[in-house]
């Protein structure tokens, strides 16, 4: 569902950084490498200095920190 949701904030808004974070961490936690790179690389396209995009590009864990278990 937070697929779904993020999706639709990026098509309402194409430069809601957030949102792009968020759904990089979405498929972070699905291992998904690429497109979790993908998303976190336009995220800082749209703002380098956002502060949820340098705390996962950073691994900090100030805001949120996604692990994965295997």
């Amino acid at each position: 569902m937070a697929l779904e949701y993020l999706k639709e904030g990026i098509e309402i808004d194409p430069l809601f950084a957030d949102a792009y974070v968020r759904l990089a961490q979405v498929y972070q936690m699905q291992q998904d490498e690429e497109k979790y790179q993908q998303y976190l690389n336009k995220t800082l396209q749209i703002n380098p200095n956002n502060a949820l995009a340098q705390d996962a590009k950073n691994k900090i864990c100030k805001f949120n920190c996604v692990t994965v278990e295997e």
